[in-house]
């Protein structure tokens, strides 16, 4: 094989471009420290099954949980905790629908998240932002739009892990 298509082969499989925003709408102001447990929440206006939903508030609570920020990280519709001082509301706006482009070597894929920290004493929002993931050109062991779900999950635990 020459070089030229060498090269083109490998930018096929290899090349990709994941990226990621938060736009706070409510800047956190209060000390996180003080809280040691959260629930994640995961809802979605548009349809999705409740087995996507769950996969995603475990997906959220499993990274939160390795960042190691909260004592207990609970996904509230697998493992339900009252005890909770924080709950982490994510609505879902945008998710890829999983089609061919998208788990193609040449799908894109854009997730956006509406995120609201919610003290769970008062019942007062702590802090909200909205939350973006965006990938291109998946490869052939990822999608563009798994790549994007994992950038925005990023951005979710960036805002709220942050110290």
């Amino acid at each position: 094989m020459n070089r030229p298509v060498l090269v083109g082969v490998v930018f096929l499989l290899t090349a990709c471009t994941q990226a990621g925003t938060i736009q706070t709408r409510q800047p956190v102001t209060t000390d996180l420290g003080r809280f040691s447990t959260i629930g994640v929440t995961v809802t979605s206006k548009t349809p999705l099954a409740k087995s996507e939903l769950e996969g995603l508030e475990t997906r959220l609570a499993e990274r939160l949980t390795s960042v190691g920020r909260f004592r207990k990280v609970s996904a509230q519709s697998v493992t339900p905790d009252n005890a909770r001082d924080l709950t982490l509301v994510v609505e879902v706006l945008t998710l890829p629908k999983g089609g061919f482009w998208d788990r193609s070597i040449f799908g894109e894929g854009e997730v956006k998240f509406d995120v609201t920290l919610v003290d769970r004493s008062t019942s007062q929002v702590i802090g909200a932002c909205v939350v973006n993931g965006e990938a291109s050109r998946g490869t052939l062991w990822s999608s563009a739009g798994g790549r994007a779900v994992d950038e925005a999950i990023e951005k979710v635990v960036e805002f709220v892990a942050r110290p």
